[in-house]
């Protein structure tokens, strides 16, 4: 959810490339979102194609993301 609010947030970018995970299903509304972080290097999921979109996220994860997300927009 975290990752959907922020790129809705930015206003909902061109996303370029398509979703590398097997768990994020086409068509969901956080897929766009997730292939969009993914690409800018803010996310990169679990490995092995997981992306865990229904998994409860940490508070070391957040503090990551939104590390991450500073750093593209104040560059």
């Amino acid at each position: 959810m975290i990752v959907t609010a922020r790129y809705r947030l930015e206003g909902k970018p061109a996303v370029e490339g398509e979703n590398p995970f097997c768990d994020v299903a086409a068509g969901s509304y956080y897929e766009k979102a997730i292939t969009w972080v993914v690409t800018n290097n803010i996310v990169a999921g679990y490995g092995e194609g997981e992306f865990g979109p229904d998994d409860t996220i940490t508070r070391e994860q957040i503090a990551a993301i939104l590390y991450r997300f500073c750093e593209i927009i104040i560059g």
